[in-house]
């Protein structure tokens, strides 16, 4: 049953090259998309897509974060309700959508005037972020929470978007 079941074992990029025919490296460079130095033809290309779709091949996103100093993901501060409104969830769809098409994962943090912020402070100061997306809307009450997260945000040089009247 699924609860007992062993974890699949991660595809490497030796196993799509065995099975594609070509050197690990050419499987690298062709996943990474990094063929602009080198000239590899249409039809080994191919074969190594084929070959990485076939054995269920999936990025490692913890290696692609230490390669390339990027976390790919987008953390949401969603303010606690009585602030969100009927057309946050839908907001956030389609963000995560948009997001999802390039790449990039969501985390969502509540936020709120009454709550402890420490969570989205930790993901912010642990790397954990290519930006923050400030979500929902609130009165007066919710600004200092907003101020704070705005230069968290800031001190980490992290990009912040505000939507659905944040501000």
């Amino acid at each position: 049953d699924a609860i007992t079941r062993e974890p699949k074992k991660r595809v490497t990029l030796s196993e799509i090259a065995k099975a594609a025919g070509v050197a690990t490296s050419t499987v690298s460079s062709v996943l990474n998309n990094k063929t602009r130095q080198i000239s590899i033809p249409e039809g080994t290309r191919q074969r190594i897509f084929e070959a990485a779709r076939n054995l269920g091949y999936r990025p490692n996103a913890a290696a692609r974060t230490l390669a390339t100093g990027r976390s790919y993901s987008v953390l949401v501060a969603a303010i606690e309700p009585p602030y969100w409104n009927h057309q946050l969830a839908g907001l956030l769809r389609g963000v995560e959508t948009h997001l999802f098409s390039r790449g990039y994962s969501l985390n969502i943090c509540t936020v709120g005037p009454d709550r402890d912020i420490s969570a989205f402070m930790d993901l912010l100061g642990s790397g954990s972020a290519d930006g923050v997306l400030l979500a929902g809307s609130g009165g007066p009450a919710i600004h200092p929470t907003l101020a704070r997260l705005h230069e968290a945000a800031a001190d980490a040089n992290v990009p912040v978007v505000g939507m659905a009247n944040v501000f």
